[in-house]
């Protein structure tokens, strides 16, 4: 196995094990991967922090864009042979290293133990920075090969648009962790369709490729989006669970009460969002009210309202925050929290009345969400909770506003009208 295909099955740092690291061990030196025998200067037994300060560098700037974890190990010598190390002592050393503050921005990492057949190694995982260049003391290094360099002017400007690259709205960058098949095509077609319209895509001619750009689905590389993998990513794909929706059906008014029934719903959202619906409209008894003259059917929420709330926490929310739109289905209310804090310049005051800022947190979800037939019209949905629940004879709807959070509080109507 190459370096390079032994650094692929590492997709996350959670995810790794210790038969991957020995898969990499067991891979020639590369720029993703070093071999130390001792953090000690073999001939004068002096340390050289600095040496491995440049390494760790090099890793976090992934000079090549590769998005994979770079790995030093210490304990092996430059043949690969094991040799071992205190492993208790060269892994402080190893986070005295990264956490001394000469590595700025200081990279994601993590220090492991590796027993390898009678000995310890010891390997140090750092991810690349979302935000390069890193700086060892002010000077770049990226990795040449298996060399650790100096970055010249060229590669430092590679590095400062890559950071620039970074500076997109979360949704509509990279999804580090997604390869081009990643996108199901039938969702893919499905959303095009609501989007631009098939005859308009007959006719035009556009590539495949090029009008998912157009949607940001795609990078200008043809890699997925965190807003294509959220929209129309293959059943399992990714790892953007943070973006699912908990719904959890209590028997009673409190947190503590039994639960009736729960369920997730991830990514993706074109065909997640009409099964999360249906399951709500079920939950949403419908009791018929006898009147003179014809029967007059309410449901105990109005579906706009419960509809609206839904559809804003999935369209307002912070993706980049590993939280899930929590939806909390108790007898006598409704609670949709949606994680992240009013998007800037809308404040806590924006939900008082029936007028107030609007401002998009996820310009190109509130656009598709229009688009499949979710979002009617931008800027209107707290009045048509409020409408709805009023016209229902439910009472007003409560906001509960924080720096973190949103929670829309739906109470069901006490007396029937």
């Amino acid at each position: 196995m190459c370096a390079a295909d032994a650094l692929r099955i590492l997709p996350r740092m959670e995810d790794l094990t210790d038969e991957d690291l020995r898969a990499l061990l067991a891979a020639p030196e590369s720029d993703g991967v070093e071999r130390k025998r001792a953090l000690l200067d073999k001939d004068t037994g002096a340390r050289k922090p600095w040496k491995v300060h440049h390494t760790l560098c090099a890793f976090a700037n992934d000079l090549n864009g590769s998005g994979r974890p770079g790995v030093l190990f210490v304990g092996v010598d430059d043949d690969g042979l094991a040799v071992g190390v205190s492993a208790h002592k060269v892994a402080e050393a190893l986070h005295q290293c990264i956490r001394s503050g000469n590595l700025r921005p200081m990279p994601e990492y993590q220090v492991r133990s590796l027993a390898v057949g009678d000995v310890t190694v010891v390997a140090a995982v750092v991810w690349p920075h979302r935000a390069p260049p890193v700086r060892f003391n002010g000077d770049v290094y990226v990795r040449r090969g298996a060399a650790t360099v100096l970055a010249d002017q060229h590669d430092e400007r590679r590095l400062v648009e890559r950071h620039r690259a970074y500076d997109l709205p979360y949704l509509e960058q990279t999804a580090w962790d997604a390869e081009a098949e990643d996108l199901d095509p039938i969702l893919i077609a499905r959303l095009m369709e609501r989007s631009v319209g098939a005859e308009t895509i007959r006719r035009n001619h556009r590539e495949p490729l090029v009008q998912e750009r157009s949607l940001r689905l795609r990078d200008r590389d043809g890699r997925p989006t965190w807003l294509g993998m959220l929209l129309a990513s293959r059943e399992g794909s990714g790892s953007l669970a943070s973006a699912s929706v908990q719904c959890i059906r209590l028997a009673g008014a409190t947190r503590d009460s039994p639960v009736l029934d729960q369920r997730i719903f991830g990514p993706p959202l074109v065909s997640g969002l009409p099964a999360l619906e249906q399951l709500l409209a079920v939950w949403n008894p419908a009791p018929i009210e006898v009147r003179p003259g014809p029967h007059q059917i309410r449901r105990v929420w109005p579906p706009e309202a419960v509809h609206e709330a839904l559809i804003n926490a999935v369209m307002h929310r912070d993706y980049a925050l590993p939280s899930p739109v929590m939806i909390r289905w108790y007898d006598d209310r409704i609670e949709v929290t949606s994680p992240g804090g009013p998007c800037p310049p809308v404040t806590s005051a924006d939900f008082v009345g029936e007028e107030g800022l609007t401002s998009y947190r996820n310009q190109w979800l509130a656009a598709a969400l229009h688009n499949l037939g979710y979002a009617q019209r931008f800027g209107s949905g707290l009045g048509r909770i409020r409408r709805s629940m009023t016209e229902n004879g439910n009472p007003e709807p409560e906001f509960r506003v924080t720096p973190d959070s949103v929670t829309v509080v739906l109470r069901r109507a006490l007396e029937p009208r």
